[in-house]
């Protein structure tokens, strides 16, 4: 069986793009409040569970700031319906797409 990768496609939902990737404005703020939730429930007297949870913070911070950088499908529409409708489109797109040249073999 063929292992493939995935491919992000991401959906900046009534954000900017540039706040994800630079994790900046309202975007910025909730990452932040996210992490701190994270915090509060590391058992404090435990030096690797705070080393695990910072990491796990650093490398979410740098898989959003990499998904920020890419083309994805911003929220440029007069209604939630009208997104919605053209994102399934484009997702029919890109899958149908990325089956090109696939084989199946058994």
């Amino acid at each position: 069986m063929e292992i493939r990768s995935i491919i992000p496609f991401p959906v900046f939902y009534k954000v900017r793009a540039e706040s994800v990737k630079k994790q900046t404005g309202c975007f910025g703020h909730a990452l932040l409040r996210t992490e701190d939730l994270v915090r509060k429930k590391v058992d404090r007297g435990s030096n690797k569970s705070i080393l695990e949870a910072e990491l796990k913070i650093w490398e979410r911070r740098q898989a959003i700031a990499s998904v920020g950088g890419r083309m994805g499908f911003p929220y440029k529409h007069s209604s939630d319906e009208v997104f919605l409708s053209e994102l399934v489109v484009k997702v029919k797109e890109l899958r149908e797409s990325a089956w090109v040249g696939f084989e199946v073999r058994m």
